[in-house]
């Protein structure tokens, strides 16, 4: 009898930096290559078959649908250990800042928090974030 067929495996690919809707906040996430590949008695045969890209929030480990157009580079998995969020989102994700910076501010009054929000705080305005 021979045993024979397809198996999972997942890579990491490398980091990017985005925000996490779970977490509410700016993170790193690791971007994962799922692959399909034969194996003969549980022997990978070959690299396999690219089935599907997705990115996991390294907080809470939240999966999200992955859109690579919108970063600049993937930072490698060794060199993201060296570095801290700022580089990251400056590496991978430079516009990301100025994106929430602009929903971090209200558009009525002007008012100006940390993070985006969905009403302003100082006049009530639904911002749409």
């Amino acid at each position: 009898m021979i045993i024979f067929g397809t198996k999972g495996r997942d890579d990491a690919r490398g980091v990017i930096a985005d925000g996490c809707p779970h977490c509410r906040e700016v993170r790193a996430f690791t971007i994962v290559d799922q692959f399909e590949v034969p194996h003969v008695y549980w022997v990978s045969m070959g690299q396999g078959t690219l089935r599907n890209t997705f990115m996991r929030c390294l907080h809470c480990n939240h999966h999200y649908a992955f859109e690579e157009r919108k970063y600049r580079s993937i930072m490698s998995c060794a060199e993201a250990e060296r570095s801290n969020l700022p580089e990251l989102v400056q590496r991978t994700h430079p516009e990301l800042m100025s994106y929430l910076d602009q929903a971090a501010r209200c558009q009525s009054c002007g008012f100006q928090r940390d993070r985006p929000f969905k009403f302003c705080p100082q006049c009530g305005l639904n911002s749409g974030h």
